[in-house]
């Protein structure tokens, strides 16, 4: 009798596929997978020992989203399905493979279609009907945790950042840092010893006007300002279109200025407000001016038009054989073809006196000038009242607030309120109390300031043109800019004049003014001021700028009195009366029930 070989067992093959979705989850203590990836695959392999199946292959995604299919070892191993026998596709969760319906579908799909059957380790999915229906139920399970997180990190987000925080890679000059603070780790930003002095002078030297972000760049280069390296890029130096964003960057001042008063103790900014107005200035005045050659520059660059095409006045300077310089204007629309301009090369000291030529026709009649200064400084006066009643309502509610957190923390030590209640409580007055104090901080700090600015430039107005010729070039670049939209040059019987003017917005508004008489302009501003934010609606009424006849019905209508309402309509009819004559009697008769006079 004949005895037949036996046939070797021949095991199903599978294949396993891991995944964690961030690069912090990678690099743990002695493995550099960290704990969840060698935690899938142990598990994974277990669940292919029960099957019976033999692992061909362990594709392993290293800090992957599952937002997309678009992974490399997700596409690896669906080549290799397509190209190999395989029985299994073992995952630990079906999360791991997919986070949505229609991608989860579209691969189990064609996982099957290559012969394979999906398994996952911690969930009972076969091709059974009962499966197959917890398999759709765990997706969409996967789904909803997926959105759901991404909405909870919006949200978080946002009031991180309304509350001073930081939810980003900080910007060169600043360093991600992590404090504990009452037991709870806090993510901050601090300054970077090593580059904050840098970035800050960098915004000192750019807001002199006298750098081009090329050339402030190399010279940051040579001070050793370097980008921060990174584990794929080593330091290297600042380039000029990373600079202009640093310039740009209005968020972390925002940021560091409500932090400096939040948090006690905090870092300040790398940069003042200050400077940081005048860096955006000079970064506008470049834009507007159309400057890209430092070289050759002159402080009208920019400013000029031509009277005859509209193209731009463009800057020259040309050598002659003995080395002499020659400088110039001219009309870029010729220059290059794009018109029929006949305008010639103007020498640049014919163009300067025609620009102070106009600057003296700009300044006001001092009469007008004066009545201007009145007007606006009534404005500002009512404006610095309502900012005084604002800085008296802070001053309350900044006493208010520590008589609560006294108050609180005597109830904790009496034991009247529970210690954690009063430590909630605490810091809830803890986070309010700083930000009332930086607004009342800069309500003051504008206070002192606003009457001398606006002094300093009405004078301005009746010697506007002496005061433009007395300014260096970097004073008259910003008086055009400030002044001038551009001016439209010609030459007419061989000299240069301004045949165009176009002003901006709030100078062309006052240039309606200047022709007036004085006394039309004081009587135009007194009766604005009397309509306009200077007086609210109690006082328009008592000053008769609403009505000819008495209020029957006071103010508030015939709903009883709030104390906010007491107040306003009390200070309203204390105004002087419309007729100069009316008594506090004819005032208070006005707030009894339905006008009566008594």
């Amino acid at each position: 009798m004949t005895r037949l070989a036996a046939v070797p067992e021949v095991k199903p093959r599978a294949v396993v596929y891991v995944r964690v979705s961030t690069k912090d989850q990678l690099h743990g203590e002695g493995d550099p997978d960290g704990y969840s990836i060698p935690a899938q695959r142990d598990a994974c392999l277990k669940r292919a020992e029960a099957l019976g199946a033999s692992v061909a292959e362990v594709f392993v995604e290293r800090g992957e989203s599952a937002r997309s299919t678009d992974r490399p070892a997700l596409q690896r191993m669906l080549g290799y399905l397509a190209d190999d026998s395989v029985q299994y596709v073992i995952v630990h969760k079906v999360d791991r493979l997919a986070r949505n319906r229609l991608d989860d579908v579209t691969l189990t799909a064609q996982i099957q279609a290559s012969g394979a059957q999906l398994v996952s380790v911690t969930e009972n999915i076969d091709e059974t009907p009962s499966g197959t229906l917890l398999h759709g139920i765990m997706s969409s399970i996967a789904e909803f945790y997926s959105r759901n997180l991404a909405n909870e990190v919006i949200k978080g987000t946002q009031q991180k950042v309304s509350a001073g925080g930081t939810p980003h890679v900080a910007p060169l000059g600043y360093l991600n840092v992590r404090h504990v603070r009452d037991g709870q780790e806090v993510r901050t930003i601090e300054p970077d010893p090593e580059r904050a002095q840098l970035v800050r002078w960098a915004f000192e030297a750019y807001a002199t006007g006298d750098y081009s972000l090329k050339m402030l760049a190399a010279e940051l280069a040579d001070r050793g300002l370097t980008q921060r390296p990174t584990p794929k890029r080593a330091a290297r130096p600042l380039p000029a279109n990373k600079l202009h964003e640093i310039l740009r960057n209005p968020l972390l001042h925002r940021l560091r200025d409500v932090a400096r008063c939040r948090v006690p103790g905090e870092a300040p900014g790398v940069r003042g407000a200050e400077t940081f107005e005048q860096v955006q200035r000079v970064l506008e005045g470049h834009r507007v001016s159309g400057e890209r050659s430092y070289r050759n520059k002159h402080y009208l660059s920019g400013a000029l038009r031509c009277g005859r095409c509209q193209s731009r006045l463009l800057f020259v300077v040309t050598r002659g054989r003995r080395g002499d310089h020659y400088e110039y204007f001219y009309c870029a629309g010729r220059h290059s073809g794009r018109t029929d301009c006949t305008l010639p090369h103007v020498p640049v000291e014919q163009v300067e006196q025609a620009v102070e030529a106009q600057w003296q026709r700009e300044a006001f009649p001092p009469e007008v000038a004066a009545a201007l200064s009145a007007g606006l400084l009534r404005d500002l006066a009512a404006f610095q009242a309502d900012q005084a009643e604002a800085r008296g309502q802070l001053e309350q509610r900044i006493a208010a607030t520590r008589r609560q957190r006294l108050k609180w923390s005597d109830m904790a030590m009496e034991g009247v309120v529970p210690y954690d209640i009063a430590r909630a409580k605490q810091k809830q007055l803890a986070d309010d109390l700083p930000s009332a104090e930086c607004a009342l901080e800069r309500l003051s700090r504008g206070q002192t300031s606003q009457r001398s600015g606006v002094e300093a430039l009405l004078g301005l107005l009746a010697h506007c043109g002496e005061a433009y010729l007395r300014s260096d070039e970097k004073g008259r670049r910003d008086y055009n800019q400030a002044w001038f939209e551009n001016l439209d040059l010609d030459v007419e019987d061989d000299a240069v004049q301004a045949v165009g003017v176009h002003r901006t917005a709030p100078v062309e508004a006052l240039q309606g003014l200047r022709d007036l008489p004085a006394a039309t302009v004081e009587q135009d501003l007194k009766a604005k001021h009397r309509r306009g934010s200077g007086l609210d609606g109690a006082s328009r009424i008592a000053h008769g700028d609403v009505s000819n006849f008495d209020v029957v019905v006071e103010l508030r209508g015939f709903e009883p009195l709030t104390p906010s309402m007491r107040t306003r309509c009390a200070t309203g009819l204390r105004h002087s009366p419309r007729d100069g004559a009316q008594s506090e009697e004819d005032a208070t008769s006005r707030r009894r029930p339905g006008g009566a006079r008594g």
